[in-house]
């Protein structure tokens, strides 16, 4: 499974050279590469059930567990999501050195809303869009796109601490807590609209 790749694997192990290396990476590229690994195994994972390793393959596996999840019995549904709170909080640990927390989808829902609005102020979207354009005529759509993050990055480190997380493992607790409500459509919506603004305003959208 997942898990036991995440516990005993090559995967895991990746994740501790994340965490040990010194290279002024910042949080959110961290993240990424977390992100990344995690992809990588489940797409091993699922390979193995027949599903082929690829973004196509993980779509169908999705739209196969969704349907089965929808028959699922509350009791066995609550397993399933304990196991997945616990791969990410194995995750977490072993790429951050932090314990994750929860959090209650009110506090998680008024963060979100703050730091996407800030997202989507004019002054914000202009400082942006003048710092892509002043990039070299070469860079690719992925340099931009990284660019990009570290600005939207640093939105979240400006209204985290309001709320009582400071620093990179503010950032880090809150957004592995925010995993669990990921799926609510007022987050969903709120984050997707800031992101389709911001990709709008500084042109990323139409990249590529």
């Amino acid at each position: 499974t997942t898990k036991t790749f995440i516990e005993l694997g090559l995967p895991g192990r990746k994740l501790d050279e994340i965490r040990d290396e010194s290279t002024g990476e910042n949080v959110q590229s961290k993240w990424q590469r977390m992100m990344e690994i995690r992809l990588r195994c489940e797409l091993h994972v699922i390979n193995a059930f027949g599903y082929e390793a690829s973004e196509m393959g993980m779509m169908a596996y999705r739209q196969t567990m969704s349907a089965l999840l929808q028959r699922t019995l509350p009791q066995d549904m609550a397993r399933i999501q304990g196991v997945d709170q616990e791969i990410w909080a194995i995750m977490i640990r072993r790429t951050f050195n932090v314990e994750t927390e929860s959090i209650d989808l009110g506090k998680a829902t008024q963060v979100v809303a703050m730091v996407t609005s800030r997202m989507q102020q004019d002054a914000f979207l202009d400082a942006v869009k003048e710092k892509l354009d002043a990039m070299p005529a070469t860079s690719t759509p992925l340099e931009k796109n990284a660019e990009l993050q570290n600005h939207l990055l640093e939105v979240w480190t400006e209204v985290l601490p309001t709320y009582g997380y400071e620093g990179e493992t503010g950032y880090v607790k809150f957004q592995a807590a925010l995993v669990e409500h990921s799926a609510d459509p007022s987050i969903a919506t709120l984050i997707n609209s800031a992101l389709m603004t911001v990709t709008t305003r500084t042109g990323l959208n139409q990249a590529g």
